[in-house]
């Protein structure tokens, strides 16, 4: 689905950026609940899918520490938000510029 999904916008010209979304894995790793070689794993199928149909794959997940979320699910604190920002700048202003 995924796949389509990016063919289809690449297709018709758009730039497509597909986003893992950054989770607490500090948190999983701790407890043991997420097999971070399975995650990862997924994480690369995505990856190898979004560039087989044109588009570009950036993994967030890993992206953020334990200090760069506000709770357990996943919302971004401050420090988060503006590692985010800075991280997706570049990209959207390359994109932007493209465009014009």
């Amino acid at each position: 689905m995924l796949g389509a999904s990016v063919e289809l916008a690449a297709r018709r010209g758009a730039r497509v950026l597909v986003l893992v979304s950054p989770v607490p894995v500090h948190r999983f790793r701790e407890e043991g609940t997420l097999g971070l070689a399975d995650f990862e794993g997924r994480v690369e199928l995505l990856r190898r899918v979004t560039r087989r149909n044109g588009g570009e794959l950036l993994d967030l997940h890993a992206l953020l520490g334990a200090d760069d979320f506000d709770d357990l699910m996943g919302h971004p604190s401050r420090s988060g938000d503006r590692r985010l920002a800075e991280t997706l700048e570049p990209w959207l202003s390359k994109a932007l510029e493209e465009a014009r």
